[in-house]
């Protein structure tokens, strides 16, 4: 995972019921671009998390203009 040097967005909500909050933590840890945001009372698809849908479009969106100078 060390090996990966670009950007990564990881999501997670604190009821994802397929991969806990340690875990994505964890790959937060080894790559080394990442950036981390949980997302609180959603589950994994945190899109579809009634609610949280504004939150997870502003997150990406955010994070790819920031990306997106970088790439010219």
């Amino acid at each position: 995972m060390k090996k990966i040097h670009i950007p990564v967005l990881l999501l997670d909500g604190d009821r994802d019921e397929f991969f806990t909050v340690e875990g994505v933590t964890e790959l937060y840890r080894l790559l080394p671009q990442a950036e981390m945001t949980l997302i609180p009372g959603s589950g994994h698809a945190i899109f579809l998390t009634p609610g949280k849908t504004p939150l997870f479009y502003a997150l990406v969106l955010e994070f790819l203009q920031r990306q997106l100078p970088k790439a010219s």
